[in-house]
């Protein structure tokens, strides 16, 4: 890889990962030599995907990229803290998307507690033009098991979660 600075991490749960998700990648590698989506794992969170899955999820995502871009995205999975990978990897910037007003409040929140605890790490927020896209939503979707989720999940989530069994994903309500 190249010179460090030239590098960041879009941290995040991806539960599961969207298009919108998709999207903030793509406008961080016009920033960015390199990418490092990192799944990050919050104790306190009930997952619809394993850590495995999302991983999974994540990288077949991924593939929809040209190969020149998608040679500059790492995706790896951690248990510790942004901060800490940040460190192991000698990344000084952190990537997040916002969608609006209320994305924006909770990123400020999080890029000052970052800044804090080291102020050479920086965050740079990416507003999504996909502001109707959320993990939430696609979770929600999923749960219903409504009558038009197929063509929602084509419209906001990444095609590769119809791989995944409903059956087996209903089984985790």
């Amino acid at each position: 890889m190249t010179e460090d600075k030239y590098n960041c991490v879009f941290p995040g749960s991806f539960d599961p990962f969207t298009k919108g998700h998709l999207d903030i990648v793509e406008k961080a590698l016009h920033v960015f030599e390199y990418v490092h989506i990192l799944i990050a794992n919050n104790p306190e969170k009930d997952y619809m995907f394993t850590s495995e899955e999302r991983t999974e999820i994540v990288k077949h995502s991924i593939m929809s990229l040209p190969k020149w871009k998608r040679d500059k995205v790492v995706v790896e999975y951690t248990d510790g803290t942004v901060l800490d990978y940040c460190h192991e990897h000698d990344i000084f910037f952190i990537v997040k998307g916002v969608r609006g007003i209320e994305d924006f409040q909770w990123e400020m929140a999080q890029a000052k507690y970052h800044h804090e605890q080291d102020d050479l790490i920086d965050t740079i927020l990416i507003p999504t033009m996909r502001e109707d896209v959320s993990s939430t939503k696609v979770r929600k979707s999923l749960k219903e098991n409504s009558v038009g989720w197929k063509l929602w999940m084509c419209e906001y989530a990444v095609s590769y979660i119809m791989n995944f069994d409903k059956t087996k994903i209903h089984g985790r309500f």
